[in-house]
């Protein structure tokens, strides 16, 4: 890479001093303090991660650049292999240094014809570009490359399927669960410990790939104009507002009609919570007017989308509130790994409880929170419970 793109991959548009923020944190790099003097094996570090998804690009070693080592402003010309600049910039520092020389804007440099012990590199490749009309708009193929380590990091992209807009959830990790810290700040809110506790352990959860899902809870009409199937009327009849009354296999069943799914629940989490690991869809703070809860609702759901200050960091509203939204996932303890049975087809069985998440009309602040879980039977159905789907990116 040239010494700008190397840069620009580590800081990112926020302009972040180190690739996970602007304060030091001396565990999460390979540094002078924590390396026994050798380099560690890549990616070692998981919260070492720069907002693109690169790892390591503070600490550990030395990265070549392509660019001659000259002083600032920075000059295109300085990235041509055949200038006469004798020695080559190295980025983001290593094992053998102190916390400011990781910092990604620290300039090194190096005779180019040195092999130090303590230099590596990483590879660019340029693809070519894409080719559009400038009244198109490239809000699928732009993003889904991208892995986000910030929620402002994201601007909203959506896509309608069946007349129903998704919007896209970029690839990236987060901190599934809650911390002691979270279920403290919760504690605060309402509740006691123990209802807290099987959002415990807090836990890493990471997406390869980037998934859609529904903007907004399924509302009424879609439900109807797409064929769903229920056989319980709505508690509250509206084309806005969201279905009700419904069982997990029929939210299931729609899901299905649609050339969709039921997101599992890591993947209603992250689209709620995001990289930054939010308590609530806007933030880590409560606010009584971003959501529909039970101290505003009078007794009922709203249309979907009536709070547009909830929204969450892919554009996902009612995230918190309205109604209580099935998730794919069988109830089991933390931590969550979909290989371990909890995402396995059990056929029509009606014991085995099923996820269920966001709080809903009739619930008080602390089940809002983007980390509550509950639990019911799939053939259960009430006046509080809906759902929204989600998609596999293709």
């Amino acid at each position: 890479p040239t010494e700008a793109e190397w840069e620009y991959a580590a800081r990112g548009p926020s302009n972040y001093i180190y690739p996970w923020s602007n304060e030091w944190n001396r565990h999460n790099a390979v540094w002078l303090d924590n390396s026994g003097r050798e380099p560690a094996d890549v990616g070692s570090k998981a919260n070492n991660v720069s907002w693109v998804g690169a790892y390591d690009m503070s600490g550990n070693i030395w990265q070549w650049t392509i660019t001659g080592y000259a002083e600032y402003p920075y000059s295109f010309t300085y990235d041509d292999v055949n200038n006469n600049l004798t020695n080559r910039s190295v980025r983001g520092g290593s094992y053998r240094l102190l916390g400011y020389a990781l910092r990604s804007t620290f300039r090194g440099y190096a005779p180019a014809s040195n092999a130090l012990p303590h230099v590596g590199f990483r590879c660019v490749r340029l693809d070519p570009p894409i080719s559009q009309s400038p009244n198109s708009v490239s809000s699928t193929l732009a993003p889904t490359n991208a892995v986000i380590s910030q929620n402002r990091d994201w601007q909203p992209v959506e896509q309608t399927f069946n007349g129903i807009t998704m919007v896209l959830v970029p690839a990236g990790c987060f901190t599934m669960g809650s911390t002691s810290e979270q279920i403290t700040y919760s504690m605060s809110l309402g509740g006691t410990s123990d209802w807290f506790a099987d959002e415990q352990p807090a836990h890493r959860q990471c997406f390869d790939t980037p998934f859609w899902i529904d903007k907004y809870e399924v509302k009424q009409s879609d439900f109807i104009r797409l064929g769903g199937q229920k056989a319980n009327p709505n508690a509250f009849d509206g084309a806005d507002r969201p279905i009700e009354q419904i069982t997990w296999f029929e939210a299931r069943h729609f899901c299905q009609l649609r050339g969709a799914r039921l997101p599992t629940e890591a993947e209603w989490e992250y689209a709620a919570r995001g990289p930054s690991n939010w308590l609530f869809p806007w933030g880590n703070e409560w606010s009584g007017v971003h959501a529909v809860w039970s101290g505003n609702s009078n007794g009922q759901s709203s249309p979907v989308g009536s709070y547009p200050n909830g929204v969450s960091w892919v554009g996902a509203y009612d995230m918190a509130g309205n109604v209580w939204e099935w998730v794919s996932s069988i109830y089991m303890p933390y931590p969550y790994d979909p290989s371990d049975g909890r995402e396995a087809d059990t056929g029509y069985r009606g014991d085995v409880l099923r996820v269920m998440k966001g709080g809903a009309w009739n619930r008080a602040t602390y089940y809002l929170r983007g980390n509550t879980r509950i639990r019911d039977n799939p053939t259960d159905f009430f006046d509080r419970g809906g759902f929204r789907c989600a998609r596999s990116y293709n």
